[in-house]
């Protein structure tokens, strides 16, 4: 009897909930990084259209920095490294009037290349190869779909708490 007495009383000690694995917190680097460098962009340096997108996954990204979720940190970083990579440079108003081309109408070639951030260099021949061109819809639709699994993602992690 006492044997039984023991073992339903290490049944009953078994089942109460103990102060169980703590749960693992996310990682925000890689959230923090796309929002310092969005946040170092000028809106004056890109269309309204491609800028707005940009705007609205860094509202989403800095609501993301508040949840426990690492499926919601990440798509928030995701969408808004999207939509950077989607930011369409904005056309001079009046590209006659910049007192550093030499530019004739019909020239096919940039004036002085430049070296943008990654790498890439702009300048001489306006070949782009596989770039897209601007007002080119693809980079726009895959931005707008990772930003709204994102904004999707983050509303379901609100709803579950």
């Amino acid at each position: 009897a006492d044997a039984l007495n023991a073992a339903v009383a290490a049944l009953e000690k078994a089942e109460e909930p103990g102060p169980g694995p703590e749960p693992e917190k996310p990682s925000y680097d890689a959230l923090s990084a796309a929002i310092e460098a969005a946040e170092a962009l000028k809106a004056d340096d890109y269309t309204a259209e491609s800028w707005a997108a940009v705007e609205e996954a860094l509202a989403d990204a800095k609501a993301a920095l508040e949840s426990t979720d690492q499926k919601v940190v990440d798509a928030a970083a995701a969408a808004l490294n999207a939509a950077m990579d989607a930011l369409v440079e904005a056309e001079p108003s009046d590209p006659g009037t910049d007192p550093g081309t030499d530019q004739k109408p019909g020239d096919d070639t940039k004036p002085g290349g430049t070296t943008k951030p990654g790498g890439s260099t702009t300048g001489g021949s306006t070949s782009g190869g596989n770039l897209a061109q601007t007002g080119d819809p693809t980079s726009m639709v895959a931005a707008l779909a990772t930003a709204l699994a994102g904004a999707g993602a983050l509303v379901a992690s609100r709803r579950r708490r």
